[in-house]
């Protein structure tokens, strides 16, 4: 059974999937890319990758604005859902291997991959429901 939490995450997160045509076909033109597997997950839309791609290990999931939280920035209060929305990519991808596909940008000013996530079993994480 879904908890309240993650279902207003991922309603937010379909609502915007729906919004920018954005479909598990529509990432068939996607480039396709590394394989790794996700060591960590810092938020969530950000992870960690356990080797690094072109120097970049941090991955910034492309096309979701997930709630924030403080990451060691004092005075940033977390936003609504933040906690949970990091739960529920952790068991989405946490210590799985992953592959990335892209299909514009493939690095931010942070120095992190703009990428798709794909799992072993192809489904794309962005539009993952859980």
């Amino acid at each position: 059974m879904m908890k309240g939490p993650y279902l207003a995450v991922l309603l937010a997160l379909s609502l915007f999937l729906a919004a920018s045509g954005m479909t598990q076909a529509g990432t068939s033109g996607l480039a396709p890319g590394e394989t790794r597997v996700v060591a960590e997950v810092v938020d969530g839309d950000t992870l960690v990758l356990d080797r690094p791609v072109d120097g970049a290990r941090q991955v910034r999931l492309v096309g979701l604005q997930a709630p924030k939280l403080p990451l060691g920035r004092a005075g940033f209060p977390v936003w609504p859902q933040a906690a949970q929305s990091k739960q529920a990519l952790m068991k989405l991808v946490l210590g799985k291997t992953v592959r990335l596909s892209y299909g514009g940008l493939r690095m931010d000013r942070h120095h992190r991959r703009l990428a798709h996530l794909h799992t072993a079993d192809g489904a794309w994480v962005q539009g993952a429901s859980l």
